[in-house]
């Protein structure tokens, strides 16, 4: 990992710094904090993901990736009650997986946070 930069003034709990990315200097985020998941971290290599959403990229560390994949639509349910206690509104819908129950989170929704997690 490049190392993170801390920016002055900016203590916002979700926001933990600025980061190079092959000569681009983006946000990095604290995706669990934003989301209200778990802090517990699962010891082992952790991952940095990057993506652009409306132009703008920024990236978070995750435990472990377990790939891309295409769900058909008929294959996503609603969450749980419980689930949507735990993470409010982040969480739209779900799909089973080998793994177990796989959120899909509100994009528009994680964009307004991510924002506001870097202003």
């Amino acid at each position: 990992y490049s190392a993170v930069h801390k920016v002055p003034h900016r203590n916002h709990p979700s926001f933990f710094g600025l980061v190079n990315v092959r000569g681009n200097v983006i946000p990095l985020l604290n995706l669990r904090h934003i989301i209200r998941a778990s802090e517990d971290v699962i010891e082992g290599r952790r991952h940095r993901i990057i993506i652009e959403q409306d132009g703008q990229p920024w990236a978070f560390d995750v435990d472990d990736i377990d790939g891309i994949q295409r769900v058909a639509d008929s294959a996503l349910f609603k969450p749980p009650v419980s689930v949507e206690i735990a993470s409010p509104a982040f969480i739209m819908m779900m799909y089973k997986s080998e793994g177990g129950d796989v959120a899909v989170l509100d994009t528009e929704l994680l964009a307004r946070a991510v924002q506001e997690a870097y202003r």
